[in-house]
């Protein structure tokens, strides 16, 4: 990894970067259902930001600069040999980099406020076995919601 400091990257590759994302990325709160099984008595939400492209290197070189995960896959929709690549981070380091491209957004800065704002005012830590609190959930599930709302409008 390059750099996880905002101020060792240079202005003009976050502007880059953050027109990449307002063109092809995405912000979401994702939610998984309570898994009893593994101790989980509530939902489980996970703020995760996205972008999905047909340029590998593009893509590589987000990973480079902020980590995250990337993968290849088929886009049936484009043809049986057409492969489009995705670069996913969560919780902490998504917010790094929502943090980090914020002032250059244009189409997605109200949704990277709503995940910066998830990320910073979700209750941690929290007791697995007696679960999170009914207010906590809510809060969670506002945001979820919330994002949701705001990228189907986009």
């Amino acid at each position: 990894m390059l750099s996880q400091n905002k101020a060792e990257i240079p202005e003009t590759i976050l502007a880059y970067v953050a027109g990449v994302f307002d063109g092809e990325g995405s912000v979401s709160v994702s939610k998984a259902p309570p898994n009893k099984s593994h101790g989980r008595k509530n939902p489980h939400f996970n703020l995760l930001v996205a972008i999905t492209n047909c340029n590998a290197e593009m893509l590589l070189f987000a990973q480079k600069l902020f980590g995250g995960n990337f993968h290849a896959r088929k886009n049936i929709r484009l043809g049986a040999n057409h492969v489009c690549y995705a670069w996913q981070l969560n919780c902490w380091q998504a917010h790094r980099f929502l943090s980090a491209i914020y002032p250059y957004l244009i189409a997605k800065k109200r949704v990277a406020e709503l995940g910066i704002q998830y990320q910073e005012n979700i209750a941690i830590p929290w007791d697995r076995h007696k679960g999170l609190a009914v207010e906590e959930v809510a809060k969670r599930q506002w945001y979820h919601d919330e994002i949701k709302r705001y990228n189907a409008m986009d």
